[in-house]
């Protein structure tokens, strides 16, 4: 009776190798399956279970089985049945643990199961992938008309250089011309009453009769260019006056108020107060004088500053830029900073107009 249950037991460990052979072994390996080998013969499988078995240095897969045999008198026998499977294809032969080999084992599933997911998606996922890749191909094909564009730049800048000559000849250099225009209009030396509201009538006054007495007349007279610094410094040399002061928001005339300090309001405060002061004159008086940033016809003054066109006196344009000599150590040039600490002129006997 045992010798039967032990040859029983053999035939039952025979057909447990035949079947991993036939259906675990070529899912492991990527081998067909038996359907696929229907061709093979019985003893080409052995071969193949032998050959398995009997390689040394091949990666294996152990698989027990732990068999329950009772006879009937109650004893009982457990028989281990000891296979072993290669592990050759589909990478299994670099797994270096139990772990490695489940990980190449199930690999195939979970491709199979994004293949399955990625079928699955909706068309509005396709529609967005496929404006998603055309988005991407016009940035492609914009990145390459750049990179194309730059290259030719490049390709023909270097060109350019190589065709330079060692000598440029280059023309005369072309400045800006600033043209003084002028015209008296309806200006008649008629008295400014919106200006003399403002500024008070004695600042009007001699301002008007400042004006008649430098402004040619004459028709052949040519407007020069005149900066504000040297009409300031003539209205002072000619009345010993520093013209309109701002004091607490008003317009105030240093004859009415002689405790006031001129030398302590900054030079290019005044100057621009005075400016204020004679454009509300022509403003309002009809004079017609083009105003633009140049230089001025003067040897001290050679930066480029607020100008005015006017017929002016010769002698009096001389005798401020003397004055301007005496005061400045070298003619002013670019920002005209020396002109900041120009001290406060006296009367000047050439200057001085009688008072209205």
């Amino acid at each position: 009776m045992d010798v039967m249950v032990i040859r029983g037991i053999h035939g039952l460990s025979a057909l447990i190798r035949w079947s991993l052979g036939v259906f675990l072994l070529p899912k492991i390996c990527g081998q067909r399956t038996d359907s696929e080998n229907s061709q093979s013969s019985s003893e080409q499988r052995k071969k193949t279970m032998v050959s398995c078995n009997t390689r040394k240095q091949e990666p294996v897969m152990c698989v027990s089985l732990n068999i329950h045999y009772s006879k009937i008198s109650g004893s009982s026998m457990f028989i281990n049945v000891s296979l072993k499977i290669s592990l050759l294809v589909g990478g299994f032969n670099r797994a270096r643990n139990a772990a490695e080999v489940w990980k190449f084992f199930h690999n195939g599933y979970a491709d199979k199961a994004a293949k399955t997911a990625n079928q699955a998606r909706s068309e509005a996922f396709w529609q967005f992938w496929e404006e998603h890749v055309q988005a991407t191909e016009r940035a492609r094909r914009l990145a390459q008309q750049v990179t194309a564009l730059q290259l030719a730049i490049g390709k023909r800048h270097v060109r350019a250089q190589n065709d330079i000559t060692d000598v440029i000849e280059q023309g005369p250099r072309v400045t800006r011309e600033f043209v003084p225009c002028f015209a008296f209009g309806n200006w008649t030396g008629q008295m400014v009453p919106n200006a003399a509201r403002l500024f008070g009538t004695a600042h009007v006054t001699r301002a008007m009769r400042w004006l008649e007495a430098r402004l040619v007349t004459d028709d052949t007279a040519e407007p020069q260019w005149l900066s504000f610094t040297q009409l300031y410094l003539d209205y002072q040399m000619t009345w010993s006056n520093p013209g309109p002061l701002r004091v607490q928001q008003q317009w105030v005339d240093l004859s009415s108020r002689p405790y006031l300090t001129v030398a302590t309001i900054p030079f290019r405060t005044r100057v621009r107060w005075f400016r204020q002061f004679l454009k509300a004159i022509w403003k309002e008086g009809g004079l017609q004088a083009t105003m633009d940033q140049c230089r001025p016809a003067s040897q001290m003054i050679q930066a480029y500053v607020p100008c005015f066109a006017l017929p002016w006196a010769k002698h009096a344009v001389q005798i401020v830029d003397s004055w301007l000599g005496q005061e400045l150590t070298a003619p002013c040039t670019r920002a005209a900073g020396a002109l900041k600490a120009l001290p406060v002129p006296k009367q000047c006997p050439e200057l001085r107009l009688l008072d209205p």
